[in-house]
């Protein structure tokens, strides 16, 4: 899929599963048949209906037939439907038609005193430093958007913040900051026996 990006046009979109997997972390099969993963498209979960396209920007190839992207997150979209696998790798075809906001430029806003204050009261409940004043300088919709990505937040949690509009995703992730996580869930690393 990653080969396949970076010979095009350097897009990939993201979407969750309903209900997350965690054999994400089993070894790539190298020597896999592409019958044998078309036949492991049938147990493919669920997924929601609405993702994200991004542009890649970075790319590095690891050892095992993995790699390291950095991606730049562009707009939206709403699933439409799923096509057929290519190359052991699942496809949709998608519509961006109700988030043509999200390709608007914005005009840059201070980050929101309330929201620094309730990040600094989420890091000192869970022992996290963040660099607050940094932050500070961040614009509004670049913070929101940031820290809605980057914090332990469940799976649902993330999609609510997802898929709402940028003023409902700063007063969600101000309530999930108040809340707080479930650390041992979120932090808890993910093993999984193949056997």
């Amino acid at each position: 899929m990653v080969e396949d990006v970076m010979n095009g046009d350097h897009l990939i979109g993201m979407v969750q599963p309903l209900v997350p997997r965690q054999d994400n972390q089993l070894p790539i099969d190298e020597e896999a048949s592409p019958e044998s993963l078309e036949l492991s498209a049938e147990a493919e979960p669920e997924l929601y209906e609405v993702g994200c396209m991004g542009q890649v920007e970075e790319c590095k190839s690891l050892p095992g037939g993995r790699y390291a992207i950095g991606l730049l997150g562009l707009t939206r979209f709403r699933v439409m439907e799923e096509m057929p696998l290519q190359r052991g790798y699942r496809r949709v075809a998608v519509s961006l038609a109700e988030f043509s906001q999200d390709l608007v430029a914005q005009e840059p806003e201070e980050a929101p005193e309330n929201l620094l204050a309730s990040l600094s009261a989420f890091g000192t409940r869970y022992d996290f430093s963040f660099d607050l004043e940094r932050l500070q300088t961040l614009p509004r919709m670049t913070l929101v958007n940031g820290l809605s990505m980057a914090l332990p937040f469940a799976p649902a949690e993330k999609q609510a913040l997802l898929e709402a509009d940028f003023e409902e995703r700063q007063k969600i992730l101000e309530t999930l900051l108040a809340m707080g996580v479930d650390l041992e869930e979120a932090l808890e690393p993910k093993v999984v026996d193949p056997n």
